[in-house]
């Protein structure tokens, strides 16, 4: 069925739909939970330092964060059903290029296209609980949407680590493929067609587009472009350089736009900025702890893949059960105290895992993954429902690819930053790694972007539950 326009917000049984788009995000996250588990295998078959992922992070951010102010634009005009197909057939592409690729560059490209696939379908199950559900029910749809892509995460990990050590990580990216190809044929036939927001007719906004990959491309290669040439490569200058650039001709150009890729001024509000700035500080801490547990385990401890794979899986158990009481909180006190109860948890799981060392019991991983799950858990609903609160219907798409660029590029940005970091601190003379020692000193370093989060907490939009239900 093709989406038609239509005035009205209106639609018959609104969660069935949502519960339907969900089922394309859980696939995706079934091989994005497998990544954590498998990329060091990856990069280890390559003949890759550790310090690669950073490359395969920032690649993926390029896709999914930078273009999904694009991607969520493209979806206000062509439909919702339409975003979330496309989105499925580049990451069925994405996975086959990371299961057969030989050489990096492949690899990155693949990356790059599995960004780009979730650019696809995120912002659009984002717009679509932003418009049809409000207020309690707005933070439900946020919540579930969340746990949705944790649950996802929690068979993966396991099956990924059994794979790894058994046949090989191809096969992780193998079995993803078939999952993906049947998830697009379901979601084709089931999903009902979802009515398009009448837009403001004009031309897109190109300039503003290719200025802000650019720009933004620049400072995500940055960190990584220091820690692995040296920051006084050549190369520092020029990231630098297309950073500053290109964001002032990108704000340039969007302040005479009169239809931009970002409303400037959803940006500048407080309503809407100060959310998605939090989400750039403290999401990628998760992300993080992920790769580095992986490395701790199996480089530095010498055990097996399993159990990394088990503690991921075990986190994202956390996760999910920790939806309910995150709604149960967001259903009840102001969303800002809930952004202290978020924070408070990523100082405590920092703590925790600095504690680990060379002949830890692996249970102090698993307690610090109680505390990393509940933070996990608050990531995407807690600011992302703050963000679109007060967002029009027909800027739904574009506000949601602009906070998901934000929180994407949480993940890549700390990982670029702090990974290097886990193979240089404590290496020894010749250069090797010394994981186990480096992973309590890195567990310290992230109280930084802690603290920034905790310090935003002070000016973090209120949202007091209790007159929704006076007003409902």
């Amino acid at each position: 069925m093709s989406e038609q326009p239509h005035a009205s917000a209106e639609i018959k049984q609104p969660w069935v739909t949502f519960w339907i788009m969900l089922i394309g995000w859980f696939a995706m996250m079934l091989s994005l939970g497998a990544n954590t588990t498998a990329f060091p295998h990856l990069t280890s078959a390559l003949g890759l330092a550790s310090a690669y992922v950073s490359w395969m992070s920032v690649t993926y951010t390029m896709g999914a964060a930078i273009l999904a102010p694009l991607m969520g634009r493209i979806g206000d005009m062509i439909g919702i059903k339409k975003m979330c197909l496309l989105g499925l057939a580049l990451f069925l592409l994405s996975v086959l290029g990371l299961g057969f690729g030989n050489n990096f560059p492949v690899v990155l490209l693949a990356r790059l296209i599995q960004g780009l696939s979730v650019a696809c379908v995120v912002p659009s199950c984002m717009a679509f609980a932003g418009r049809f559900f409000q207020g309690k029910d707005s933070a439900k749809a946020y919540t579930i949407l969340g746990a949705v892509g944790t649950a996802g995460n929690i068979v993966a990990p396991v099956v990924a680590g059994v794979l790894c050590d058994g046949p090989g990580y191809q096969w992780v990216y193998y079995i993803s493929a078939g999952i993906t190809l049947i998830t697009i044929l379901l979601v084709a036939m089931i999903l009902p067609s979802i009515p398009i927001v009448p837009q403001k007719k004009g031309p897109f906004d190109f300039a503003g587009a290719i200025s802000l990959c650019l720009s933004i491309g620049g400072l995500m290669v940055l960190p990584t472009v220091g820690s692995q040439f040296g920051w006084t490569s050549p190369l520092v200058p020029v990231c630098i350089a297309l950073f500053v650039v290109f964001m002032g001709v990108f704000l340039l150009v969007e302040s005479r736009n009169q239809n931009p890729l970002i409303r400037l001024s959803l940006v500048k509000s407080k309503g809407f900025g100060i959310p998605a700035l939090y989400a750039l500080v403290i999401s990628g801490i998760v992300t993080v702890f992920m790769y580095m547990a992986t490395y701790y385990v199996v480089y530095g401890r010498g055990l097996p893949s399993s159990l990394s794979g088990t503690w991921t899986t075990f986190m994202m158990i956390i996760m999910t059960a920790s939806a309910v009481l995150l709604t149960k909180l967001m259903n009840k006190l102001n969303w800002k105290h809930c952004a202290f109860i978020h924070i408070i948890a990523a100082i405590i799981a920092c703590v925790i895992f600095s504690c680990a060392g060379p002949e830890s019991s692996p249970a102090i991983l698993f307690a610090g993954a109680i505390f990393l799950g509940f933070v996990g858990c608050c990531n995407t609903p807690l600011p992302s429902a703050s963000a679109l609160d007060k967002v029009e219907d027909g800027e739904r798409g574009v506000a949601s690819g602009t906070f998901r660029m934000f929180g994407d590029l949480s993940g890549p940005l700390e990982t670029a930053i702090f990974i290097p970091l886990l193979s240089t601190i404590g290496a020894s003379a010749d250069g090797a790694p010394n994981f186990t020692y480096s992973f309590s000193k890195v567990s310290l370093l992230l109280l930084i972007p802690c603290v920034l989060a905790l310090l935003l907490c002070f000016i973090y939009p209120s949202h007091d539950p209790k007159e929704d239900r006076t007003s409902g």
